[in-house]
This record gives C-alpha cells, structure tokens and sequence, in this order.
C-alpha cells in the first residue's frame, strides 16, 4: 500500500468517519497540528462538538510539573531536577497538579542512585512526611510503587 487509494476510502480524508478522524487527532502530538487539522473543512471541524474532543485536546496540552517538597534537608530543585541532600535517606517527592482524568505522560530519570529507585502513584489525599516513603503505614494502601 503506497497511496491514500490503496486504502480505498471513499472521498480522501472526507471520507472517514468521526471516531477514525477523533483517532488521527488523539495521535498528534502538538496543539497547533490539531488547530490546523480542523480548519481543513466544516465536516473536520464538526468535531469540536464532539464529546471525545476535549479529552483529547487535555491529553495533548502538556503539564508543567510543580516539585512539593516538605523539608529543605530533602534536597534542592535544579530547574526541573530534584537533587537529594542525603544520600542514604529516602525521600518521597510529590507533584502538582493532581491528575483526575486523562493519560498523562511522566519521566522519572534516576542518576547517581545506589539502592532503591522507585516511581509511583498516590493517592490525591496523601502528604507524605520528609523522609517517609510510599510503602510505609499511613501510605501504603493509597499508593502504587514500580521499583528496580
């Protein structure tokens, strides 16, 4: 299959149906790739109305993360770095903004790490304690942990 008539849609690009053209747009990566998808035609841009719509455009637009970091002992942000000041104390490090709804992306990058290195979910009602971490009593069934 070399070209669009390989396919056989009926039409080009207008002739496929709202969920296949929701589909192309939730594979976009950048806003103003969608902005100039939709201004190509009316039947394209029937799908702003659309209810899977918005949630597409919430999973494009990127999250700047903010570091919550209880105690300054814990460590120091380095732009967007956290920088640990103890070496052999665990340190639970949390995010905003909390995600309700969605797929996000999140990259965790551990450099200089000599034991554990674990990423995790928690629970929006958790405030975890400098030096505590995930698995201990008050957290453990509000969070999900990935370890080495």
């Amino acid at each position: 299959m070399n070209g669009a008539r390989d396919y056989n849609v009926i039409g080009g690009l207008l002739g496929l149906g709202e969920f296949i053209l929701l589909e192309i747009i939730s594979e976009m990566i950048l806003p103003q790739d969608v902005q100039q998808f939709l201004v190509v035609c009316r039947k394209i841009n029937k799908l702003l109305d659309h209810p899977r719509f918005k949630k597409i455009i919430q999973s494009i637009i990127k999250i700047t993360p903010v570091f919550i970091i209880k105690e300054k002992q814990q460590g120091r942000l380095k732009g967007m770095k956290f920088v640990h000041s103890n070496k052999y104390a665990q340190s639970t490090i949390a995010f905003e903004p909390v995600i309700c709804e969605g797929i996000v992306r999140f990259e965790v990058i551990f450099e200089h790490t000599r034991f554990y290195r674990i990423c995790g979910i928690a629970d929006a009602s958790c405030s975890f304690d400098a030096y505590m971490g995930p698995s201990d009593d008050e957290y453990i069934e509000k969070t999900v942990r990935y370890d080495n």
